[in-house]
């Protein structure tokens, strides 16, 4: 059942970023660009607007603006090339990040990671902003650098996630716009899809390249938990 409801909510916010993108594309020609520009804006905005006073859990939102997505997505149908190339790209940077979550999925390893756990959870509420802070109520949370937590908690708080699911699709919505942005990138210098998609794998798996063989290369029974520190970098 869970893995149902979990199907279901990264549908949801797959069609939702797709319709949100579409609109966007009123003002930037380049879908890659619209999407990552969208989600920037649209989690600034409501950023902006709950410095004044929180909206709370949001999940009344996600059936209207996945209607409106449809609709969007619909009317956008004359045009969809570069739409499908585009989001083919993303779903696939996505679904690849989601690998490595679930191949990796433990938090408690890194206290960053904890402490990634401990931000978007002050912010799930949906409060006036600064939230309480809850590892030093009653002081505000009012430090530190938390805008991607915060959007983290807006998912959440809009599609009705715990906080836990929303650190991990955050993580793979993050990666698929990087993915999805070098995509357009390397497609106005590369015209060959072999090219392409070549020099996006090289970005994708990026430093060494020793990413997809840590598992082969390493041995966790000996090394221990040590190995989660760094393996799903």
């Amino acid at each position: 059942m869970y893995f149902i409801l979990l199907s279901l909510n990264i549908f949801l916010i797959l069609l939702n970023l797709a319709g949100l993108a579409t609109l966007v594309m009123r003002w930037v020609p380049h879908y890659a660009l619209a999407k990552a520009i969208g989600v920037l804006f649209f989690c600034l905005g409501l950023f902006f607007i709950e410095h004044f006073f929180g909206l709370g859990k949001m999940i009344w939102l996600w059936p209207i603006t996945t209607a409106v997505s449809l609709f969007l997505l619909y009317r956008q149908k004359a045009d969809w090339k570069e739409f499908y190339a585009t989001e083919i790209v993303f779903v696939v940077g996505f679904f690849y990040a989601l690998l490595w979550r679930g191949a990796f999925p433990d938090i408690y390893p890194s206290s960053e990671r904890v402490t990634d756990l401990y931000f978007i959870t002050n912010y799930l509420p949906g409060a006036t902003l600064p939230p309480l802070d809850y590892w030093l109520p009653p002081q505000p949370f009012n430090f530190y650098y938390a805008f991607q937590h915060y959007a983290a908690a807006l998912m959440a708080r809009i599609f009705g996630l715990d906080g836990g699911t929303a650190y991990n699709l955050g993580f793979c919505v993050l990666m698929a716009l990087s993915i999805s942005c070098s995509w357009f990138f390397i497609s106005r210098f590369c015209r060959k899809p072999a090219a392409k998609i070549l020099v996006l794998l090289a970005f994708v798996v990026g430093g060494t390249g020793v990413s997809p063989l840590v598992h082969v290369l390493f041995d966790e029974q000996k090394l221990g938990r040590r190995v989660d520190l760094w393996a799903s970098m």
